[in-house]
C-alpha cells in the first residue's frame, strides 16, 4: 500500500496498486480500500 491520490475518490490516502495487464505500466492506478469494497460489492450484485 502507498499514500497517494485514489483514482475514485480523488482524496489522498493508503491505497492499492491495481495491476493492469500491459507488462510496460506494472501500476496504473491506485484504489482505496473503501472504494475497493464498493466496486468489490457492486460487482458481486451484478451477477
Amino acid at each position: 500500500m502507498t499514500y497517494t491520490m485514489c483514482q475514485i475518490c480523488q482524496t489522498e490516502q493508503y491505497c492499492f496498486p491495481q495491476f493492469s495487464t500491459e507488462p510496460d505500466q506494472l501500476i496504473n492506478t491506485a484504489v482505496c480500500p473503501d472504494c475497493l469494497s464498493k466496486l468489490y460489492n457492486s460487482n458481486l450484485n451484478r451477477y
